[in-house]
């Protein structure tokens, strides 16, 4: 594939997207998408030397010079993207209102790009240097406002900042214990000696903004982590040793191991080896009232050893004369056991449950 030695720039594309970036990659999808019209094409991310379809040069970062994550939140600017095929053709309304939209093929591994001519074409009738042309007066005025506000804002950051830093509250602890319990779980160690506040306030970040604070979700991607051997630390790499919890927060490397990236499936997991023993879950049942012993052991029956010991080992029952106290040590706890297994709980149960922590 030949390299564009030059990229056509409008600053007034830059001035629409308030990012450089963003209105050279509009150039450039504008430039692509003249080569096919109506139909879209295909460009890799990143060089992908393993998929026969990659040519040198046939990559953004190749052709732009920058990163998948500067490529990807510039191309927000304008674009929506969406994280596979099958997701982009279930969606009605595929563009919702932006110029382009992409989606990621897994069996591919390349990224789709499709113009919407309407968007597209309005946006650019729209952008003309005559209306975003400013007088010196008028942009030395902005320069000074600009200057002024940068001052507030800066120290509305830190003293924000300072304050984040403060220790974070019960129910978050509560959250960053499970989530480092998963990660020991399924991948080991976390490849630092503690976790400072700042990591536990990115754990709990990461958890709302790529797992809709769903602790399974969190599980499910920790276990793909586990089912590659290059992320385990077991490919032989010499410039990747293991990935640890730092570098699995980023998102764009949740992003790429959603995706399927380094070979996710190749490491069978050990499953057996991480059932809990039968012991563990009569220790759990036999802490109950003897009365309710056994609608405990039904719980465990019902939801599976692993589950049953990862979430009602802190769990108490008690029954009153015309209900049942299911009591939990955190608010988070009880969220989870009444959103996972309401249903389960309250089929078993001949009284009325209520939920406590």
């Amino acid at each position: 594939m030949q390299l564009q030695l030059y990229i056509k720039y409008m600053p007034s594309l830059n001035i629409k997207f308030h990012s450089k970036n963003a209105a050279l990659i509009f150039q450039k999808l504008e430039y692509w998408s003249s080569k096919y019209p109506n139909k879209g094409f295909y460009k890799f991310l990143e060089p992908c030397e393993k998929n026969p379809l990659y040519r040198v040069g046939d990559s953004w970062s190749e052709e732009l010079g920058i990163s998948r994550v500067t490529f990807n939140k510039s191309f927000e600017k304008f674009g929506i993207r969406y994280r596979s095929k099958s997701e982009f053709l279930r969606t009605e309304d595929k563009f919702q209102g932006n110029a382009y939209a992409s989606y990621y093929d897994r069996k591919t591994n390349r990224m789709y790009f499709i113009r919407n001519n309407e968007a597209a074409d309005k946006l650019l009738a729209n952008i003309s240097p005559q209306s975003k042309a400013r007088s010196c007066t008028e942009r030395n005025f902005r320069s000074f406002t600009h200057a002024k506000s940068y001052l507030n804002l800066k120290q509305r950051k830190t003293s924000s900042l300072k304050s984040e830093k403060k220790s974070i509250s019960t129910y978050n602890q509560k959250i960053v214990q499970k989530m480092e319990e998963v990660w020991k779980n399924e991948i080991g160690e976390l490849g630092v000696e503690r976790l400072s506040d700042y990591l536990k306030t990115r754990l709990c970040a990461t958890l709302k903004d790529s797992f809709e604070n769903d602790i399974s979700k969190w599980e499910a991607y920790c276990k793909k982590i586990a089912s590659s051997k290059f992320l385990m630390g077991e490919a032989g790499n010499k410039f990747f040793k293991k990935a640890w919890i730092t570098w699995a927060l980023k998102p764009e490397n949740i992003e790429r191991i959603r995706a399927g990236d380094f070979q996710i499936g190749d490491r069978r997991r050990s499953e057996q080896a991480r059932q809990p023993s039968q012991d563990e879950v009569l220790e759990i049942i036999h802490k109950q009232p003897l009365s309710l012993q056994n609608f405990v052991e039904k719980i465990a029956q019902q939801v599976g050893n692993s589950k049953f010991v990862a979430w009602f080992r802190q769990i108490e029952f008690s029954s009153q004369e015309t209900y049942m106290v299911c009591q939990a040590p955190s608010r988070f706890i009880r969220d989870y056991i009444r959103e996972k297994f309401q249903g389960i709980l309250e089929n078993l149960s001949p009284l009325t449950l209520q939920y406590r922590y």
